[in-house]
């Protein structure tokens, strides 16, 4: 197993990271720490620590996020790759549970978990949980980015196979890497339990890019779509990822139209997947919870008693929404 832990000015959170990593009940790892160029006390924290499973690299330059977990991929000795972002906290059995879940599951090539949503000093803001089975995976992937990036576990093969990240992202390379892999016929998974802290804070990439999450997440988006509907216009294909991504349809007009292609996408989607009945059941749920919310804000307040009890059926699946 090889923990690959891309390091940028984490010096505030990066203690509390190790902490947790050291405190794994599965023992039997490596760490693969890379700094990228961190200009705050990052590389002098990570070279105090004295573990003979702890290795310490330094990028010549500043790389970015997806091509510093390339490097260290690359030089990765186990079968199996854990990300570890270094301002999140792993929970001592996340790596058991993971390596045993894997091992279980020959057939899944990556496996997350859910995750506490927690600020700069710790509290609990939300949840990110996707309990879901892998070919629900799949569809949701349409929709919304459902795993946690922090919280994933892969078969090094499997990262291989598709070519790593695309260091051409900034922000949205784990989006990519999850339909790239899906495209390519692996299985992706998510355990239930809560195995991750997963912080949010100013200095934290998605919140200092936000125009980058939006172009680089709508663009993968739209290619998923157009994979499966390659006849549809472009200018249906970006009111359906306006609405369905990033929740923010221009006019009710807009969604109706979103709605109706989103209909499109489904049928085809199962049609061609052919998702076992757990799975179909799973996407019908959580595809009613994403359109509640999505449609609220263009309902007449007559429809919205309506719209409520649509909410309450599917806001389990919603909850913990990334994006």
């Amino acid at each position: 197993m090889s923990i690959i832990l891309p390091v940028y000015n984490a010096a505030e959170y990066l203690p509390e990271a190790l902490d947790g990593i050291f405190a794994q009940a599965f023992p039997d790892f490596e760490v693969l720490a890379i700094d990228d160029c961190s200009t705050d006390e990052s590389l002098s924290i990570l070279r105090s620590v004295r573990d003979p499973r702890f290795r310490v690299a330094a990028n010549p330059t500043n790389l970015g996020a997806y091509a510093t977990c390339n490097v260290a991929i690359q030089m990765a000795r186990g079968r199996l790759v854990a990300n570890h972002d270094a301002d999140d906290v792993s929970h001592p059995e996340r790596l058991a549970r993971q390596v045993g879940w894997l091992d279980r599951h020959p057939d899944i090539a990556l496996v997350g978990t859910n995750a506490e949503v927690i600020d700069g000093q710790g509290r609990v803001l939300d949840v990110n949980r996707c309990n879901l089975e892998p070919s629900a995976i799949n569809w949701a992937l349409h929709l919304k980015n459902p795993i946690t990036h922090s919280t994933i576990c892969a078969r090094r093969e499997a990262l291989l196979g598709v070519g790593l990240y695309d260091e051409q992202f900034v922000i949205a390379g784990d989006y990519d890497l999850f339909h790239r892999m899906v495209r390519s016929g692996y299985r992706i998974a998510n355990l239930p339990e809560y195995l991750v802290r997963y912080r949010v804070h100013p200095q934290g990439g998605s919140q200092r890019r936000p125009a980058h999450l939006t172009t680089e997440a709508g663009a993968i988006a739209k290619a998923a779509v157009r994979y499966h509907l390659p006849e549809e216009s472009d200018e249906a294909i970006t009111g359906f990822v306006h609405a369905y991504l990033f929740k923010s349809a221009r006019s009710l007009r807009e969604q109706v139209a979103a709605h109706r292609l989103l209909i499109r996408l489904l049928r085809h989607f199962l049609s061609r997947e052919r998702p076992s009945p757990t799975a179909r059941r799973q996407i019908y749920r959580w595809t009613l919870g994403r359109s509640a919310v999505v449609l609220g804000a263009h309902l007449s307040g007559a429809a919205r008693p309506f719209l409520r009890r649509l909410f309450r059926r599917g806001r389990r699946a919603f909850r913990g929404d990334q994006w």
